[in-house]
């Protein structure tokens, strides 16, 4: 997957992960929870980008006086589209997760997806971090992996 990739290292996660590879849950079980977790990932990163926050909750710098500019000139508007990382769904639409049976990768696929991410000091292009996990999201990534520890012990974790 090119584009932004941001890889996610989580202890509490981890500690679930391997709780469900001591259950020796089959290849297809593992892929199914897995694309469970991508799908969760996407639907957590779309709302991010509707809201304008990153994975923490923090709001994005707003967009640069110069492309305000740009935007005025070009379009009649300080910010066309849906706002900022949003002008026509493109890196809404790049938005993918691929998995197997023993990860899952969740990322954006368009050639600008790493810009917006970390930024260009360069170009003066402030970063604004939309893929990853905040503590909500792990949250609720724990709660899936809980549900299915559940379902395959007939206990309560």
């Amino acid at each position: 997957m090119a584009g932004a990739v941001v890889k996610i290292q989580d202890d509490e996660l981890k500690a679930l992960c391997s709780r469900l590879n001591e259950m020796a849950l089959s290849p297809d079980e593992r892929e199914s929870l897995l694309a469970s977790i991508g799908d969760e990932i996407m639907t957590q990163t779309k709302d991010r980008l509707a809201e304008k926050k990153t994975p923490d909750g923090d709001g994005w710098a707003d967009i640069a006086d110069s492309t305000k500019a740009y935007y005025r000139k070009k379009f009649g508007t300080e910010n066309p589209g849906n706002g900022i990382l949003w002008r026509q769904g493109g890196l809404m639409d790049s938005l993918a997760h691929e998995e197997d049976s023993w990860r899952v990768i969740a990322g954006a696929t368009k050639i600008y997806a790493a810009v917006h991410q970390l930024g260009w000091r360069q170009r003066s292009i402030a970063a604004r971090p939309y893929l990853g996990l905040g503590d909500d999201d792990k949250a609720e990534i724990a709660a899936m992996i809980n549900l299915r520890l559940e379902e395959k012990t007939g206990a309560k974790s």
